[in-house]
């Protein structure tokens, strides 16, 4: 049987070599309105999202001002705040 090889393969690209986990999922976020962000509960507070970001997110019931909302949890993502 003959076995393909795969970036990740030695022999093929042995120097410049990719690691599975090269990706770090980011969010941009805001606290003002801007446009294509969304408005929603990110831990526990009100940020506009990236709407195309929203998928990085978990989705988690969270209290904000006392009040209980649907909102997401931004655990192993990284939060940039834009200015």
């Amino acid at each position: 049987m003959i076995r393909g090889r795969g970036l990740l393969d030695e022999g093929l690209c042995a120097d410049n070599q990719l690691s599975k986990k090269s990706f770090i999922p980011f969010v941009q976020a805001s606290k003002n309105e801007r446009f294509g962000f969304k408005h929603v509960a990110v831990d526990g507070k009100w940020l506009y999202i990236y709407a195309d970001h929203i998928r990085f997110l978990i989705r988690k019931r969270h209290r904000v001002n006392g009040v209980r909302v649907q909102g997401y949890n931004a655990n192993g993502v990284h939060v940039d705040m834009v200015a």
